[in-house]
């Protein structure tokens, strides 16, 4: 047996021994143990709305998750917890380091930036590229729910609230578990981590770190990558395939909120402590790089209503982002054709050039994000509720870059390289220029309950951005009761992607060149659903919803013959379409089943099917539970139907499906709990555009033991 094996068994015996011993206690009401109806009443969402409404009242497709639910389901980051919502897959970002990437119903982006991401209300997306720090390993300890809202969601959240919003909720202070948290399993991963909720004199203090590490699974090997073409090309044999997708990876976060009357003061710092670059920045695998980068949100809040009817709040918000990298951009020995301006050039090249110590790249960036606003919520009436919001940002991108090609380094004269980097910081040889932009807003949103039945949801924004000009985004929607927990969804409005700082301004860059014309990404969507509690099956819930979008102006690095260069372009139109079925059945006094189907039907600007998108995905968990001492899930999502691009002539990609089990015991104030990830050990796959032949696999089979302790 491995040595992590029977430590963690050990451990978890030891534990489950000594607390035996100990008088058992009835642990509070499971939200296992409510009726439909009385989850209905009490679950609420803020991302809809930008303030917090019953989740029957959002006039949009919402999914939440509450903490309870999540940690029964083995959930330990934000893409374990969403996985298995409908219409959310998580695919691979195809270019540069591979990472996960959130899709909902198909959208995405080139590194998730279409899916605006928050933290109680604040936009954490990258500033540089419009992604998540490493995807979307976000620790959740700490925080009470997820919300995901899909649609159109710049009426409230301006920009890349473009295919939905996922927002991150922390509890409120005062109401956080104290409670430590130690996990271990598989691929030697370690986890650790505590929230507790502190009185300082009359103010409240909330804290919560989390620690994880892990080796990833080193069974993720692929057959060839993009340095296996060069070397099919130049006679070399230095590709690093056959080799692994290596994600190993440690990140910590630490969030801290305090309260004192009228003042609020919130920080919230992510950090990647150091990560596998997956298939490599270039799709040539690179096991000598390493990534670093963190996130740190520092928000101040006032709270203004005694100068206004309603409520006022005034908040300061500062984040600073570093990105620190050293990319072997392909391995040592490679031999490359490299141009008069020192870059790869396959049109017309200068020289083969051969670089011992390989083609090596060091980017790096330190972004500043300073913001305003004011938001006011106040009544007309006693059934008409009106928000408006104002605010300005300052983004300010400052890039850092050494290197041992590109222009003032290399002309393609020379024959051999070696690993000698030269810093391009701070003159016009850099991959990115540094950069300001500034962005103003000003939002209004009118919810007006017209009948006792009917309500109407009216909301428009206008983003004034200083590199690009102004867009404006209304939106409408309308709820109706058509019985008691029975509501009628419609709605319709557009939304924005802001071209990133990458796709604007990226110069000396082999992965290729910005375009400071480029427009935003817009979407049009209607959507019409209904949800429902039925009144004959008061044990069975029931959401149903059909939607259609129009995306325009979708940005993408296309190739320009006469140079050979990508460039960044407004070239793409998608139009999709589709349904989502989801519900929840208590089949008896401690069973109860979640299910869900999904469609869509996606295509491009030439009628085709979207490439990679699944058509087809499905989930069905079951939770059972036993006089509040055990509890056991059992789930799996069919991941299907996903087509090849044009002219792709690999096999197709198979369909998948990914099983995951839990089972806990609880004592007074300690459970002890075993997770499963991958229970049936499938060759689960995302595609890749070809560049790795035979995809990216996934982690096979992990397993996971977890003590949490509350105090």
């Amino acid at each position: 047996m491995h040595s992590l094996t029977r430590l963690a068994v050990g451990w978890g015996l030891v534990a489950l021994a000594t607390v035996a011993r100990a008088a058992e206690a009835d642990l509070n009401h499971s939200m296992f143990d409510l009726s439909l109806a009385e989850l209905a009443d009490i679950r609420v969402v803020t991302a809809a709305s930008g303030y917090e409404q019953n989740l029957l009242d959002a006039p949009a497709s919402v999914s939440v998750i509450e903490a309870e639910e999540w940690e029964e389901n083995g959930a330990r980051t934000l893409d374990d917890a969403i996985r298995s919502l409908p219409g959310v897959h998580l695919t691979k970002v195809q270019t540069g380091v591979t990472k996960d990437r959130i899709s909902l119903r198909g959208l995405s982006g080139s590194f998730g930036q279409q899916v605006l991401v928050l933290v109680d209300g604040t936009p954490i997306n990258h500033s540089y590229d419009g992604g998540v720090f490493f995807g979307n390993r976000i620790p959740l300890l700490g925080f009470q729910r997820i919300e995901v809202v899909k649609g159109p969601g710049s009426a409230i959240y301006g920009a890349d609230a473009f295919g939905g919003v996922v927002n991150l909720v922390s509890y409120a202070p005062g109401t956080a578990p104290s409670q430590w948290v130690v996990r271990a399993g598989a691929f030697n991963t370690w986890e650790a981590g505590f929230t507790h909720d502190m009185k300082i004199g009359n103010s409240t203090l909330q804290l919560a770190y989390e620690y994880q590490r892990s080796d990833d699974d080193t069974g993720k090997v692929v057959k060839a990558d993009l340095q296996s073409l060069f070397d099919s090309i130049f006679g070399t044999k230095v590709s690093e395939a056959p080799g692994r997708i290596d994600e190993h990876y440690a990140v910590s976060s630490l969030s801290a909120r305090w309260r004192w009357k009228k003042l609020s003061f919130d920080v919230y710092d992510w950090r990647n402590l150091g990560a596998g670059l997956g298939a490599g920045v270039a799709q040539a695998l690179d096991p000598r790089g390493h990534s670093q980068e963190s996130s740190t949100t520092y928000k101040l809040g006032v709270d203004l209503s005694s100068l206004a009817t309603g409520q006022l709040d005034f908040h300061l918000m500062y984040r600073a982002e570093s990105l620190q990298t050293r990319y072997n951009i392909f391995p040592p020995g490679t031999v490359l054709p490299i141009g008069a301006d020192g870059n790869i050039n396959f049109a017309k090249p200068v020289n083969l050039v051969t670089f011992s110590d390989g083609y090596i790249g060091a980017p790096g960036n330190g972004n500043r994000t300073y913001s305003a606003d004011l938001t006011h919520l106040f009544e007309l009436g006693a059934d008409h509720r009106v928000r408006w919001a104002f605010g300005y940002d300052l983004i300010q991108l400052r890039a850092s870059e050494s290197k041992n090609f590109g222009p003032s380094i290399l002309n393609g004269t020379q024959l051999i390289v070696n690993g000698k980097l030269t810093s391009t910081t701070g003159t016009a040889y850099n991959y990115v220029p540094d950069t300001d932009r500034k962005v103003w807003y000003l939002s209004l949103q009118d919810e007006w309950k017209i009948t006792p039945a009917l309500r109407a949801t009216a909301g428009i924004r206008h983003d004034q951005y200083s590199d690009f000009g102004g867009t404006t985004n209304p939106r409408f929607g309308l709820n109706y009761d058509l019985a008691k927990d029975v509501v009628l969804k419609l709605s319709a409005g557009t939304a924005f992607r802001a071209p990133a700082f990458a796709d604007l301004y990226s110069s000396n860059n082999p992965a290729g060149l910005g375009n400071p014309a480029l427009l935003p990404e817009t979407i049009r969507t209607v959507e019409a659903g209904i949800s429902a509690i039925l009144p004959f099956a008061p044990q069975l819930q029931l959401d149903v919803s059909v939607f259609h979008y129009e995306a325009k102006q979708l940005i993408a690095f296309v190739l320009q013959p006469a140079t050979g260069v990508q460039l960044a372009r407004n070239v793409g139109t998608r139009r999709g379409q589709g349904f989502e079925f989801s519900g929840r059945w208590q089949v008896a006094k401690g069973l109860s089943a979640d299910f869900n189907y999904s469609y869509v039907n996606e295509k491009n600007e030439w009628g085709q099917p979207q490439p990679d998108v699944p058509r087809q995905m499905a989930y069905l968990g079951v939770h059972w539970q036993s006089n509040h001492k055990y509890h056991a899930m059992l789930g799996a999502k069919w991941v299907a139907d996903r087509t090849r691009a044009t002219g792709d002539a690999r096999p197709p990609i198979r369909d998948y499906v990914w099983g995951s089990a839990r089972l806990e015991r609880r004592f007074d104030h300690l459970s002890i709990s075993l997770s499963v990830e991958n229970l049936f050990n499938v060759d689960a796959r995302e595609p890749s555009n070809g560049t790795i032949p035979d995809d990216y696999p996934l982690a096979g089979l992990q397993w996971i033991m977890e003590t949490t302790w509350k105090f």
